[in-house]
């Protein structure tokens, strides 16, 4: 009967033991799950802001081609615009040059009309003295006419007082005759010279006119084509400050997207590092200048490198530069405390600084590809894992292996490194 009270006891003792760890079970558990969630979320995040950066490098991608295009418009234009200014100003100068000629031209006709109207002027004066002297010469030839007609040689030889007043008058008319003759054969000749000359200076004056007009009708040309010209520099013009406007537009998203890119990074990077926190089990503990491990080109790499990283304390990342020693690299001086060393030996290089968004160096390993602890401290493994998404380089492997040395072996306190893209030893 003691021994069938004792099991019921012992049962029901069990049973509230059972009850009671229940709760205590369910925290443990929840507790793992809770970490197993935290790093869930953690790739979570890594992976949704890898699509964004995937995203916003597509649109960077897309706005450099776009800026581009419309760099080799504006060249093109500009191009166009130059050819078609030259052209105007070769223009301007035929145009100058026709308006000289007209000038010229119109001055000749001037020149050409006066002497038109004094050889008209010396032709009217000719035609007169004509006038007169064929009227005196007629009255000449009508007196002798009639002398000849009333009076017959025989009379006048016998009305003559001497032979020599005989003679005398038939070689007068005769000399008359000849004198008025030759006068006005000379006139004559004059007004045909002059006429001549008249008519040879209004075809002057014409062929003037008409080379004056086919220049005026080229010069028209010449202004048209100017115009012409001209209207298609404004629509150039017009359509370079277009394309000026659109690039600067394009520049002004390229520079946002690019501001955005850099605080996807910097919160990229910031859960990378939350997730090398996570590894909370350490490999081992090392002393400053220990190999830890060899250079890599793991992750999204774009070379072989190392991203080291350095914290006092968990999550505040400073500049590791405060705490190296002095280097000189392409980008600019290292000089602090030397309370750390560098991860290589030298001689090593750095491809890349500190920054708000990059907050670690890319260090280059010389011959030496042996990474070495920056100083003492527990020494932890993580692999954090690559996406093509946002790497623009391609991942070089599925994974990006970090180490992280921290003094504190619950990495809360005192200093922290990490080393990304290395392969384990």
């Amino acid at each position: 009967m003691k021994t069938n009270n004792l099991k019921q006891l012992t049962t029901i003792f069990s049973f509230l033991v059972i009850l009671a760890l229940i709760p205590i079970l369910g925290f443990v558990f929840s507790s793992f799950g809770g970490v197993n969630a935290t790093n869930d979320d953690l790739y979570d995040q890594l992976e949704q802001l890898e699509k964004e950066l995937a995203e916003i490098k597509q649109q960077k991608i897309d706005l450099d081609s776009k800026i581009s295009a419309e760099k080799q418009l504006q060249n093109s234009l500009a191009s166009q615009i130059y050819v078609l200014e030259n052209s105007i100003a070769e223009l301007k100068l035929d145009i100058k040059e026709k308006e000289i000629d007209i000038k010229k031209m119109e001055t000749e006709i001037k020149i050409l009309e006066e002497e038109i109207t004094e050889a008209r002027l010396l032709m009217e004066g000719i035609e007169g003295d004509v006038t007169e002297l064929q009227l005196v010469a007629n009255d000449i030839i009508s007196t002798i006419y009639i002398d000849e007609k009333t009076n017959t040689l025989i009379d006048k030889l016998l009305t003559a007082d001497k032979s020599e007043d005989f003679l005398s008058q038939i070689q007068y008319h005769t000399a008359l005759g000849a004198y008025d003759q030759n006068a006005l054969a000379n006139l004559i000749t004059q007004k045909t010279v002059l006429e001549e000359e008249k008519q040879k200076l209004e075809d002057d004056k014409l062929e003037v006119e008409k080379l004056a007009e086919q220049i005026t009708k080229q010069k028209e040309l010449l202004e048209k084509d100017k115009e012409q010209l001209a209207s298609q520099a404004s629509q150039k013009s017009q359509m370079l400050q277009d394309s000026q406007v659109a690039a600067a537009y394009y520049g002004d998203q390229y520079a946002n997207l690019s501001d955005a890119e850099k605080k996807k990074e910097a919160e990229l990077d910031y859960i990378l590092q939350q997730i090398v926190n996570s590894a909370t089990k350490p490999k081992g503990y090392v002393v400053k200048g220990q190999v830890i491990a060899t250079e890599g080109n793991n992750g999204c790499s774009t070379g072989p490198h190392t991203h080291f990283g350095f914290a006092i304390g968990r999550d505040n990342w400073v500049n590791p530069c405060s705490y190296l020693p002095y280097e000189q690299f392409n980008w600019g001086i290292c000089s602090g405390s030397g309370a750390i060393r560098y991860p290589y030996d030298n001689p090593f290089y750095s491809s890349r600084g500190y920054t708000w968004y990059h907050q670690a160096l890319d260090l280059i390993a010389g011959p030496s590809k042996y990474v070495k602890a920056s100083h003492k401290g527990y020494y932890f493994e993580e692999t954090p894992s690559c996406s093509n998404s946002w790497c623009s380089v391609g991942c070089t492997g599925p994974i990006n292996p970090c180490i992280k040395v921290c003094e504190d072996v619950n990495c809360q306190t005192g200093k922290i490194s990490i080393y990304c893209h290395v392969n384990f030893l």
